[in-house]
């Protein structure tokens, strides 16, 4: 009969890999899939936007962005795995349960001849059996164990730093491809007043050279403006296109949807309603204005990134893992113990008692694994060794990075109060060659021009404010505040 089960469950196993084998996706799986992307997407974005007809800003886009973006399932699964393997990893101290059945018998009886007793034969057991038992163990003292389960933790926390990091790095790329579609949406606006402007000049023109008071090389002219500035269009066109098709992908939307709302530009300057905060000499975080924190020297924001940046507390927790991991080698050499008992009862009845108690306790002790845990030791402080340089090389970059992020936003700022400046006088200048114009002092064409010089003075001013903004966001990023001002959390001294 057990031949047969064995025999049964061979064939059920070929069976089942034959089956997958034979089912390996092909071209009609990929066919398909691709089939219920193409229909779904386009339809849940467009149910989704159906709902939501505001214009973006960049604060929902950020909120949407956490929820639905796919660029951070690596991270987040490398979280849960990391939890579990924390919870297995603590598994090892609790009591390890194990019940065991068995029912036996044989067609006859067995026996025993006692040939000291002439010959005699006794029965050795009945014709049915059934035994049961219950064991119960518990470590007492392993080492290793309670090293892996640190290592666990620390573990979990390294990837719970680097999700956090991943989140903070997703809020860059939001701000930043919101940035490159709200000063594209701009640049349309500009360009669309430039053609305005371009086509009047052309019917001006063409007016003045049928009265034979303009030349045909003016009138080639005008029309040579009129075409380029009509090509300047189509390209902000495609590339306000462009940049929206980038920020639906990082959404989790279908890119090529035609039911999204229009993007709220303006948005982009609610980054410096965000809150700010220096790090204390201890590491505390000092909440300050705006004011204050642009004024605060570039010293103080290196000290602020090597305390709060995520790489640098993963760094760190990267160290504790190789600290743990040669100590685990070591832990190699020491016993481990463990205590069990339980209980037993078997239906024999030349078994004598019935039912009976157990109990033992019982240690395994390497003695010698041909230097093996002594390698594993010597690797385990190489990699520290290593992770030490790679910290403080972590540590070196990151200064270059605050002072170029530092550098970018005064450059910024400095950038903003010149396009401010020139728009102001762009205005100025416009209103002041209309004036001239309605007294006939002026031309059509300077008037056009002008008033085109005017419209883009006013897209460089929002540009520039828009650029502010985006590197205020970076700069933020950069010394480890984050969108919202938080710092990694105190580690717990129970850990260490």
């Amino acid at each position: 009969m057990t031949g047969i089960v064995n025999g049964i469950s061979g064939c059920s196993v070929a069976v089942v890999l034959l089956g997958l084998l034979g089912c390996a996706p092909g071209l009609q799986e990929r066919v398909e899939v691709a089939q219920v992307y193409a229909l779904e997407k386009p339809e849940e974005t467009a149910a989704w936007f159906r709902t939501n007809t505001a214009p973006l800003t960049l604060s929902v886009c950020r909120e949407w962005a956490q929820a639905r973006t796919l660029k951070l399932t690596q991270s987040e699964l490398e979280v849960r795995m990391a939890q579990l393997s924390a919870t297995a990893a603590f598994s090892a101290f609790l009591p390890q349960v194990e019940a065991t059945y068995q029912r036996s018998g044989t067609n006859r009886p067995l026996k025993m001849r006692l040939n000291a007793l002439g010959g005699l034969t006794a029965q050795m057991q009945d014709q049915w059996v059934t035994q049961a038992g219950l064991t119960i163990s518990q470590p007492v003292f392993a080492p290793n164990a309670w090293l892996l389960w640190v290592a666990a933790r620390h573990g979990s926390a390294y990837q719970q730093l680097v999700a956090e990091r991943n989140r903070q790095m997703l809020d860059i790329q939001v701000a930043t491809l919101f940035y490159d579609a709200a000063v594209a949406g701009e640049m349309i606006a500009a360009y669309e007043a430039q053609v305005k402007a371009s086509e009047e000049l052309l019917q001006r023109v063409q007016r003045l050279a049928e009265e034979g008071m303009a030349l045909k090389a003016e009138v080639l002219r005008a029309e040579a403006f009129q075409k380029s500035d009509r090509y300047n269009l189509r390209v902000a066109q495609d590339n306000a296109r462009a940049a929206k098709v980038n920020l639906l992908d990082l959404l989790n939307f279908y890119p090529l949807s035609q039911d999204v709302p229009p993007l709220e530009g303006a948005s982009l300057l609610e980054i410096a309603g965000l809150p700010w905060a220096l790090t204390g000499a201890e590491g505390q975080p000092v909440p300050v204005t705006r004011a204050e924190a642009l004024q605060t020297p570039l010293a103080e924001w290196l000290w602020a990134a090597l305390v709060n940046r995520r790489e640098l507390w993963a760094a760190d927790r990267a160290i504790v893992l190789h600290k743990v991991e040669a100590l685990s080698a070591l832990a190699n050499f020491l016993p481990t113990l463990s205590v069990a008992g339980g209980g037993a009862y078997s239906s024999n009845s030349a078994s004598v008692p019935h039912r009976y108690l157990t109990g033992g306790i019982g240690g395994v002790m390497s003695v010698f694994d041909g230097f093996h845990s002594i390698a594993d030791y010597l690797k385990a402080k190489e990699k520290g060794a290593a992770a030490v340089q790679l910290r403080e090389d972590a540590a070196n970059a990151l200064m270059v990075s605050v002072w170029q992020a530092w550098t970018n936003l005064q450059q910024a700022q400095a950038r903003k109060t010149v396009a401010e400046a020139a728009k102001v006088a762009a205005e100025a200048d416009y209103e002041e060659t209309m004036a001239r114009y309605q007294q006939d002092q002026e031309t059509l064409s300077d008037v056009l021009d002008r008033y085109a010089l005017r419209e883009q003075a006013r897209l460089n001013a929002v540009s520039a404010a828009y650029a502010d903004a985006l590197a205020e966001v970076v700069f933020r990023d950069t010394v480890g505040l984050g969108w919202e001002c938080k710092t990694p959390a105190a580690p717990d001294k129970k850990e260490e």
